[in-house]
């Protein structure tokens, strides 16, 4: 074009297909001077409504949000919520939580259709263990029970931080133990999508009254026999025959004191006769 038919107006057919984006732009010496967008090219005579398919950037179960892209066969105009690309043909949207839902695509000509979208694999929920207190303390045995919805993946039992369980196997998502002996125990639980649970509690032995763990017993005292002052009086001593000896002389003892004390008694009898026989004469 001349600079006479730009400033003298003109008329210029173009041909492009539809849904073509136009701009016009004019210019002097390969500077541009004008630019106008002047939209989207589309016909009227287009009748034909727009496909699309949808697809998830995961399939899997996850604990992460997911892209829903819908990819239409031909231009389509804005949806609210929704991003449109730079082709203007598909529409994107992240999800945190799963949902269904529909989109109205409407193409250049106005054409609509209907897409439904679906997201049921996003899991954030960890498995629920159960039949314990976390940081609690027992003195019985503790069942332990694990569910997740049919998508519990591993769990693992440690006793003392010693992996005594573990299991990839369960019925209907469910896991159940009974556990009895004395430690502290951690059991952890991880499901398909990643999520994990924890719970740690103690045993101790049920015979002990304070709650405190069995202290371990002096091998060389039989149960029952503990050790305790023994009373200096009733010690055992050893025989050397002078016990005997001091018996019989503590025997002699007596029986010597008893003869004095009876041949006071007779003396001071016949003094007693004597001075009431000296009254009477």
């Amino acid at each position: 074009m001349t600079e006479d038919e730009i400033l003298n107006g003109f008329e210029k057919e173009f041909r492009v297909p539809a849904g073509s984006a136009i701009t016009l732009s004019l210019g002097q010496n390969n500077t541009n001077v004008y630019v106008n967008s002047m939209g989207t090219y589309y016909t009227h005579s287009d009748i034909i409504t727009p496909s699309a398919t949808v697809s998830l950037s995961q399939e899997e179960l996850t604990r992460d949000p997911i892209t829903v892209t819908i990819q239409a066969n031909e231009a389509i105009q804005d949806v609210e919520g929704w991003t449109r690309s730079a082709d203007g043909r598909s529409l994107t949207r992240v999800f945190t939580e799963n949902v269904s839902g529909s989109v109205i695509l409407m193409d250049l000509a106005g054409n609509r259709t209907e897409v439904p979208y679906e997201v049921k694999n996003i899991d954030t929920q960890a498995a629920i263990i159960s039949g314990a207190a976390d940081g609690e303390t027992y003195k019985d045995a503790v069942s332990i029970r694990i569910e997740d919805d049919h998508t519990l993946a591993k769990e693992e039992i440690y006793r003392d931080e010693v992996l005594i369980n573990s299991s990839d196997s369960f019925v209907n998502g469910i896991f159940t133990a009974e556990l009895k002996d004395a430690g502290v125990y951690r059991i952890e639980a991880i499901d398909l999508a990643g999520n994990r649970s924890m719970l740690r509690f103690t045993i101790v032995s049920s015979q002990d009254p304070s709650g405190d763990v069995d202290e371990p017993q002096d091998p060389d005292q039989t149960p029952g026999d503990v050790n305790e002052p023994k009373d200096p009086q009733s010690e055992s001593k050893p025989e050397t025959g002078e016990e005997d000896k001091a018996d019989v002389a503590t025997g002699a003892s007596v029986s010597y004191g008893a003869f004095v004390m009876m041949l006071a008694g007779a003396v001071i009898g016949s003094v007693i006769i004597e001075k009431k026989k000296r009254t009477c004469d």
